[in-house]
């Protein structure tokens, strides 16, 4: 896609799709460790790492909110216009600030798991 937002234009309409698929795992994740957490009698919600583990979710969801809907729609309105070299640097300046939210994504999510199995 560096070099060919043409790609970015034919895999946009797949774009729409995966906000949807991310809300449906967010709830159940959510669901998941709630029935969880009443299967423990709620025993565990005043320990450190369920506290830090709840803010990590909290942070998932508003990096999303905050970050990805913003640049996506950014994103969409770039590549319906013709390609320029504005257009390009557009792209790939928002190609990169959605590289950074993937990457702090992807580490919010290894660091739930990490503090969910490990409990430390």
């Amino acid at each position: 896609i560096l070099h060919t937002p043409e790609k970015a234009v034919a895999l946009a309409p797949l774009m729409g799709k995966y906000p949807v698929i991310i809300q449906i795992g967010s709830l159940l994740m959510l669901l998941s460790g709630l029935t969880m957490l009443g299967a423990l009698h709620w025993a565990v919600v005043s320990q450190g790492w369920f506290i830090i583990k709840m803010c990590l979710y909290v942070a998932l969801i508003l990096n999303g909110v905050l970050v990805a809907k913003p640049t996506g729609m950014k994103l969409r309105a770039i590549l319906s216009q013709p390609a320029t070299e504005e257009t390009r640097n557009q792209f790939l300046a928002l190609k990169r600030k959605m590289t950074l939210f993937h990457i702090s994504e992807f580490s919010m999510l290894i660091l739930i798991y990490i503090l969910a199995i490990y409990r430390f």
